[in-house]
């Protein structure tokens, strides 16, 4: 059986996609793996083919399947890989079908959010539907700024509400956005290993 991590946020505009494939690069330096992505948008099948276009394709196989009966689809998509990674859609049209078979699938659901109310206030609704199937969640600090105090603000308020913190953050830097339809590399790829990492020794910020 292979690991599943949902990447899920019910807000989007948050770092998800980006979350997902730097997290599916990192495991793929160790073993075969499959990203879902499961946005009717489709980001990142649509970074895999940029990617494969510029010369240096993705390591992981990008399947798009935004689809309401995902669960059941996973497994014949994804045989052979040990790692899974689905890139959950954000609301919209069918999409909280999709995000909670998502999130059902999982085996952690790993939570991005900038460090702004908009945003953080989704990740207890997430964080919740996480728990009704056990699973655990771990929210992800992404698009953080150097030195802004809204940045200690925001993992005061995920461990206010119950919510585990991973100590891995994505900071808002030019060579991320700019990682888009490439090769992971730099600080996006560090970000990936780092929180790998993390996911499969279970620790958090705290």
């Amino acid at each position: 059986m292979a690991f599943v991590i949902t990447v899920a946020l019910l807000k989007g505009g948050v770092g998800k996609t980006t979350t997902a494939v730097a997290l599916a690069e990192a495991a793929s330096l160790g073993a075969p793996v499959t990203l879902v992505d499961a946005d009717p948008m489709g980001s990142a099948y649509r970074w895999s083919q940029l990617a494969a276009e510029s010369g240096q394709p993705l390591r992981s196989a990008v399947v798009p399947m935004a689809a309401a009966d995902l669960p059941r689809r996973i497994g014949p998509a994804s045989r052979g890989a040990a790692v899974v990674v689905i890139d959950a859609p954000p609301p919209g049209p069918g999409a909280a079908t999709i995000a909670g078979g998502a999130i059902g699938a999982a085996d952690v659901v790993v939570m991005p959010t900038p460090p702004e109310f908009a945003a953080l206030d989704r990740v207890p609704a997430t964080a919740a539907q996480a728990a009704e199937h056990g699973t655990r969640a771990l929210a992800v600090l992404t698009m953080v700024r150097a030195g802004l105090a809204d940045r200690q603000a925001a993992v005061d308020a995920l461990k206010g509400w119950g919510v585990a913190v991973a100590a891995t953050e994505l900071p808002l830097t030019v060579s991320v956005q700019r990682n888009y339809g490439q090769a992971v590399t730099g600080t996006l790829a560090r970000f990936g290993i780092d929180l790998m990492s993390e996911l499969i020794g279970g620790t958090d910020n705290g």
